[in-house]
């Protein structure tokens, strides 16, 4: 009897071990965090540019596609045209009054202010070069916003006409500064086609060549 009531004192007075983290666990761990956050941080910034500078690529190609349609449904030619906001941010409309002033009702896209749109070639991306180099088709004077005539094809304008040049057509390029970079995303139009490809600056040689056998190829176009 006394060796049983010997044990239970012994459980009941026996010191528990406190719960918690010891410092040398806590150091260590907010150590790997620092790290983990170090190596995903550039990461996870640099994706989310690419896909900000996409939607931009996409929300231009809605302005060029709005301007093939309604020169083809009012039998005319459009043009794409530039303009400055009042709060500064850059826009990009369909000239529907072709007078190169932004009027209440002309289709519109603004962009932000670390977005930048070089049309022609000259833009200083890097593996231009090779890209353009690739194109099954003629690029038009450097720097020369798009137009598109009645038959939503590809035009320079010539007094009050618009007349298509065989196999010519246009191309542009987005730019985006970030603080881990400068993504790119280029794209072009043909016979009122799109193609266009986004990528960081390190890997746009190889997404060009990538972006050239898929106009080739015929894939990755939207057509309208």
């Amino acid at each position: 009897m006394g060796t049983v009531q010997h044990r239970m004192m012994t459980r009941r007075t026996a010191p528990k071990g406190e719960p918690g983290f010891s410092l040398i666990e806590m150091v260590v761990a907010v150590a790997m965090i620092l790290i983990l956050g170090a190596i995903f941080t550039p990461s996870v910034s640099s994706a989310i540019s690419i896909i900000k500078l996409r939607y931009s690529a996409y929300d231009l190609s809605g302005v060029m596609q709005k301007a093939r349609i309604e020169a083809a449904r009012k039998n005319t030619f459009y043009s794409i045209e530039q303009a400055t906001l009042s709060a500064g941010v850059v826009a990009y409309y369909v000239d529907l009054g072709k007078n190169n002033t932004l009027a209440a009702g002309d289709p519109l896209v603004e962009l932000g202010d670390q977005v930048n749109v070089h049309f022609g070639t000259g833009s200083g991306a890097p593996g231009e070069t090779a890209f353009t180099t690739g194109l099954s088709f003629t690029l038009d004077s450097s720097g020369v916003l798009p137009t598109f005539n009645a038959r939503g094809l590809p035009c320079l304008p010539a007094g009050g006409t618009c007349p298509q040049t065989l196999g010519q057509g246009f191309i542009y390029f987005l730019s985006r500064n970030s603080a881990f970079g400068t993504s790119w995303a280029g794209g072009n139009r043909n016979r009122g086609r799109l193609s266009a490809a986004s990528c960081t600056r390190p890997r746009f040689r190889s997404s060009s060549r990538r972006l050239r056998r898929r106009l080739d190829a015929g894939h990755g176009q939207a057509q309208g």
